[in-house]
């Protein structure tokens, strides 16, 4: 009898180790994904569950992709994209971060406009070109 009760305290004793100790992170995962390539350009997007969209690939991105998204959080743009398309992000409240490297070298008009959470942005010094109201109404 006395070896049930010390079994079920150490039971209960491990049960509450392991109910207590931190989860570990896990992995974001791929809730929607696509092409956003212009006219042929070789360029895919993927969103993820935490809200993180990740452009990729090279060349050039179509014109109002993800205008008026409010499941965007943040935006990751990786090296061999060339532009942010005309309208691109629009009014897309949530996000609030952006990344953009080297080879975007043109950010066209309105591509942030509106976006009144973005409170952190990441612009290389290979962008020479902004467009007009590219960034109108940011706020944040």
């Amino acid at each position: 009898m006395k070896k049930l009760g010390m079994l079920l305290i150490a039971f209960a004793l491990v049960a509450l180790c392991l109910f207590l100790l931190p989860t570990q992170a896990r992995a974001a995962e791929i809730v929607s994904q696509g092409n956003c390539g212009y006219n042929g350009d070789n360029l895919r997007w993927t969103l993820d569950n935490e809200g993180t969209l990740t452009i990729s690939g090279t060349g050039r991105m179509a014109p109002s992709i993800w205008k008026n998204s409010d499941l965007i959080k943040k935006v990751v743009i990786e090296e061999g994209v060339t532009d942010i398309s005309t309208s691109a992000f629009e009014n897309c409240d949530s996000l609030t971060s952006v990344t953009i490297p080297a080879s975007v070298t043109a950010i066209y008009t309105n591509a942030f406009y509106g976006c009144d959470g973005l409170t952190s942005i990441t612009i290389s010094n290979g962008v020479t070109e902004i467009g007009n109201n590219a960034f109108h109404g940011c706020s944040g």
